[in-house]
């Protein structure tokens, strides 16, 4: 029925109800709200009209007198329809005294207050003084009655009340995107591709049961809450569930009617309900979502069984949302010890969080663009680590803390995970002193097992940029209390290699924030033991396979500075020495990481280039005929650390003043003639990519147009911002120098600052972007005149 045979039906109707006089009072209400418990609901005629019938309001000199219930002529009047419009009437405040159900060709009028059949199918004065009479005694009782029958014959309603009880939930897990003791911020989210998985797998392919798996921090519970938000849109009823606070399913959903609805809905009431497939049958009914949050099988089990219970014996408008970690969902989607799928990994598909996707990324721009004035970087500037949610909404709360922005200007989220990052992270775990400790223990054991990973080019591979532990190394230097309790949290896993089993940090950033204060006295204690370049060696070995190792070395150092100057400067100058080279390969055979923690050897011969698999299978590669040969860096990561030195603000006292030793390192670093890049722990969603500029000669600096890549070009950024005198002098030794990569880094640099609201840093900005492109032009025109020569 559409609305305009709806107001045709309507207007015949009320000719039809009202004979008498009486119907020149009439007005007509076609939107009306419903009073349950702490919410308030409303009822949209023209939303219930695809049904087949709507819901209008007819008040009597200003008085709500008459719910009429109005069905298309082709329509039966049944049980079901007088038993919701009953409902509605008496749950409406005022109460409504009469109810009118008509498809036209019928019409049955009865008592609000004991529901029984009048006589009659028109209305007239006194009817209505018969009717008001017999029902005030009863209002009470008919209203509790009512509440508790519209579960099964309302479902706008009873999806109305879940909904509003999981946002309810939902709030309690919000706070300011600095406080990390909530996973939910109230000033940032970021729409996820895997809420359109989840909500198109419940509403249009009628999935039964779905796992959203990934480690923790991955934002597993920012997915959920969107989903939530989204529930209308994907014609959801959800209900969230903190599986560490529950232990029965059906009192769950129970208190949550209860609660928002005003009045006790007992737990086998509740149960029937399911069974019976919740009430008015038809496509058009939301599904009723169950959510289970925090879910960690080993303490759970109970609850695994009851949903899996209620999965078969529920409607088919019943689904469950499992949230796991990637670790548990491995565990509970096979049988123990055996190759079979258990009934959960037979019934229930994964839908897995990865890192943010360039798509995703973009929305994020907009979003904070327009609504924070915040701009973030371009997703090729992206780190892989930046793609972590928990990174990003670090990152934004550590802009909170600068100035208040003038109007119309904005703020830029640098491209570079500073050192600051890693301090700020640990810093997040200060309220939950169990989990501190128990990441301090894990740093420790990291390095206690360092021997054994050295033996192992294996282990050292798949470890690269990660951080993993052999399983003989957990077990010997972990007690068994914090290794599992790491395990059961979810902040280790497991996974079996060919030959071994290691043991992974779901969270390898947190883990390399532990060793910054773990690594400190065993770097003195190398140094007394055995001297400088000793502990020097031992710090990059210690630091090369961590997640931003890098910065947790370079944090080390920032802390020795303050407390050893003179070591400081010993360590740093012989990382100075430690100059990278590239390297041409014609052939060659080389290990990496592929999905899963499992090796791919890499090989090249000159003409093409192949994938070879653990189980000795072969893949055979794209490679150009004019491509060749590999290029390859020797070691970057001495050069990394001194890129992160850089924007410290490290500074050697003499006289007249503090001389700062960024300049020294951008004169030496800043000339690498290629990019100098930690891309971190191997992803083959987002391989990083490198784009470069060649100079005949002179090997490659990075495309200025991709803006800053490198942390030496963002300690340049930062002290062009902070240090105008001094870098104003660089620049002209720079200039002098003539160096095409120096000059390149220190142009990016400074465009990097175009826009900037200081109009000093502004003015010095614009002077020396003009004398840098001059100066590049005429390096530019020399290149090109030795390359037109030769």
């Amino acid at each position: 029925m559409n609305e305009a045979t709806f107001e045709s039906h309507l207007a015949t109707a009320l000719l039809s109800l009202f004979p008498t006089p009486l119907r020149t009072q009439v007005e007509t209400q076609r939107v009306f709200t419903l009073k349950l418990g702490h919410n308030t609901f409303e009822i949209d005629a023209r939303k219930t009209l695809q049904r087949g019938r709507g819901d209008v309001i007819l008040s009597v000199a200003e008085k709500p007198t008459v719910l009429l219930e109005l069905k298309g002529p082709e329509i039966a009047l049944t049980d079901e329809d007088v038993e919701q419009g009953l409902s509605y009437a008496r749950l409406h405040r005022p109460m409504i005294p009469l109810l009118a159900v008509t498809n036209g060709a019928s019409t049955e009028l009865y008592a609000t207050f004991d529901g029984k059949k009048l006589d009659g199918t028109s209305i007239d004065e006194k009817v209505l003084a018969q009717v008001l009479q017999r029902g005030s005694q009863l209002a009470s009782s008919a209203r509790e009655e009512a509440i508790r029958s519209i579960i099964g014959g309302s479902p706008e309603t009873w999806a109305a009340a879940l909904r509003a009880e999981t946002k309810r939930l939902l709030e309690d897990l919000k706070a300011q995107r600095s406080d990390f003791t909530k996973p939910l911020s109230s000033d940032f989210s970021l729409p996820r591709r895997a809420t359109a998985i989840l909500g198109g797998g419940f509403s249009i392919a009628g999935e039964k049961a779905l796992a959203l798996v990934g480690p923790p921090l991955s934002g597993k519970t920012n997915v959920i809450a969107e989903l939530c938000c989204r529930a209308e849109e994907f014609s959801l009823a959800p209900l969230y569930i903190d599986c560490m606070e529950a232990s029965d399913l059906l009192e769950e959903i129970s208190r949550a009617l209860t609660d928002s609805l005003g009045t006790s809905i007992p737990r086998d009431q509740v149960y029937d309900w399911l069974r019976l497939g919740m009430g008015t049958t038809g496509d058009d009914r939301p599904r009723l979502l169950l959510i289970l949050d925090s879910l960690f099988p080993s303490d759970s089990a109970e609850l695994m069984k009851q949903a899996s219970q209620l999965l078969g014996s529920a409607g088919d408008k019943f689904s469950i949302l499992y949230a796991l970690t990637d670790g548990d969902w491995d565990r509970v989607r096979s049988v123990p010890g055996r190759m079979t799928l258990s009934k959960l990994g037979r019934h229930a598909k994964a839908v897995m969080m990865r890192e943010l996707t360039d798509d995703e990324l973009e929305v994020a721009q907009t979003n904070l663009r327009e609504g924070e004035r915040t701009l973030l970087p371009n997703p090729e500037q992206f780190e892989l680590s930046m793609r972590q949610p928990h990174i990003l909404r670090l990152m934004m709360s550590l802009e909170d803390d600068k100035e208040e922005m003038p109007e119309g200007m904005v703020r830029r989220v640098p491209p570079v995970l500073p050192t600051t990052f890693l301090r700020a992270l640990w810093d997040r775990t200060a309220t939950s002193s169990e989990l501190r400790a128990d990441y301090l223990a894990l740093a420790n054991c990291y390095f206690q097992d360092s021997p054994a990973r050295q033996q192992s080019v294996h282990l050292t591979a798949i470890g690269m940029g990660i951080g993993v532990i052999s399983l003989e190394g957990a077990q010997a230097h972990l007690t068994s209390e914090v290794f599992n309790r790491l395990l059961a949290q979810g902040h280790i896993k497991r996974i079996p290699l060919l030959s071994s089993v290691v043991i992974v940090p779901t969270v390898p950033e947190l883990l390399s924030a532990a060793c910054v204060p773990v690594l400190m006295p065993m770097l003195l204690k190398r140094v007394e033991m055995e001297g400088e370049e000793a502990a020097t060696n031992a710090l990059l070995r210690w630091t090369r396979s961590l997640a931003l190792g890098d910065r947790v070395a370079a944090s080390v150092l920032i802390d020795l500075a303050l407390r050893d100057a003179a070591l400081f400067f010993e360590i740093a100058g012989r990382l100075m020495e430690l100059e990278p080279h590239e390297e041409l390969k014609d052939s060659g055979n080389f290990l990496m990481q592929a999905p899963g923690g499992h090796l791919v050897e890499l090989i090249y011969d000159g003409d093409a280039l192949r994938l070879k698999f653990e189980d000795g299978t072969e893949q055979e590669l794209e490679w150009p005929e004019d491509e060749g040969p590999l290029r390859l860096l020797t070691d970057i990561h001495p050069w990394q650390i001194l890129s992160h030195l850089s924007y410290a603000g490290i500074a050697i006292n003499q006289e007249p003043g503090p001389v700062l030793i960024a300049p020294s390192i951008f004169m030496r670093v800043g000339k690498f003639r290629a990019t100098l890049r930690d891309v971190g722990r191997p992803s083959f969603e987002h391989a990083s990519s490198v784009y470069e500029h060649a100079l005949p000669g002179y090997g490659s600096v990075p495309c200025p147009a991709r803006g800053i890549v490198e942390a030496i070009t963002y300690g340049m950024h930062v002290n062009m911002l902070r240090y105008g005198d001094a870098m104003d002098e660089h620049i002209r030794e720079a200039i002098a120098d003539g160096d095409p990569a120096l000059l390149m880094r220190l142009y990016v640099a400074a465009r990097s600052l175009d826009g900037i609201a200081d109009t000093e840093v502004a003015t010095r900005v614009a002077r020396v972007t003009k004398e840098l492109h001059s100066a590049l032009n005429k390096v530019f025109s020399v290149i090109e005149e030795e390359e037109h020569a030769r």
